[in-house]
């Protein structure tokens, strides 16, 4: 039984990306389209894309804070189970605090 959830579970992750993937290429090639017959230029679109740097560093900066803090916390409580919980919800939470505080700097300095 164990083989079979083991194949099931790889086939889904890659029948998910082939997917994805395949996606990301048809309505790639649509928007493509769509903007030549627009007459836009496709250079001129695609040089104004920035990565959200701020929004990267951040949200890292957050995990890696909920990861240290859900440690700590969770060797003060001496429960094992209780500090993988710890250190998973944490860095969730200060991740999404780190994205959003991220696009707020980014918004401001831009």
């Amino acid at each position: 039984m164990e083989q079979y959830l083991t194949t099931l579970t790889w086939l889904a992750f890659f029948g998910t990306a082939f997917s994805a993937y395949y996606f990301n290429l048809k309505f790639k090639s649509k928007e493509r389209m769509a903007f030549a017959e627009m007459n836009e230029n496709l250079l001129e679109l695609t040089r104004k894309k920035t990565t959200a740097w701020y929004v990267i560093g951040f949200s890292g900066l957050g995990i890696g804070i909920g990861m240290i803090s859900g440690f700590f916390i969770g060797y003060k409580l001496q429960d094992d189970d209780a500090m993988g919980i710890l250190m998973f919800s944490l860095s969730i939470f200060f991740g999404a605090l780190g994205i959003i505080i991220g696009y707020a700097a980014e918004k401001r300095y831009k």
